[in-house]
């Protein structure tokens, strides 16, 4: 199984849920799930981080590989959620430029999203689904699987 990981995965499990210091037998198995290519990002996810913690950064670095340019398949399917789900990349008046990046290539790639998002709930998708602003309201509209973080941790080989 693949997994493509969003801005919000990498943050909330380095710095809250599984700090490496706490857990490093869930660093040890995502790394090797990154050199077996099963965990991957797209570049804009590297982007995103750089402003965030210069540890995770590094660590994340020496294992650059898991962070993807688009393919041109990607880049079509990418232009057509920006035309759809114009509220995508924006969440509480925040540009998150990542997000479609990420549903794009996990689309494509078959690959389960997985992010620290939350569903937006209070909005009538159902009848709106263009309306969506987070990855997992998204997600849902495409049928594309997606995971919070712990449920990642929790379907990781080594953590069951």
């Amino acid at each position: 199984m693949i997994y493509c990981m969003d801005t919000s995965f990498w943050i909330t499990a380095w710095n809250d849920l599984y700090r490496p210091s706490k857990f490093p037998s869930i660093w040890d198995d995502i790394e090797k799930m990154i050199e077996r290519n099963e965990i991957i990002s797209p570049m804009e996810v590297k982007e995103e981080l750089k402003p965030k913690d210069k540890t995770m950064l590094k660590w994340l670095n020496d294992r650059s590989q898991l962070f993807l340019e688009l393919s041109e398949p990607e880049q079509r399917l990418l232009s057509e959620l920006l035309g759809k789900f114009r509220n995508l990349n924006v969440v509480g008046g925040t540009t998150q430029p990542a997000d479609p990046y990420v549903i794009a290539i996990a689309r494509i790639r078959n690959a389960t999203v997985v992010t620290d998002e939350r569903p937006s709930g209070g909005q009538d998708l159902k009848s709106n689904p263009f309306a969506a602003k987070k990855i997992p309201d998204v997600c849902t509209a495409l049928n594309l699987k997606w995971l919070g973080v712990s449920g990642f941790v929790n379907q990781m080989p080594g953590q069951k």
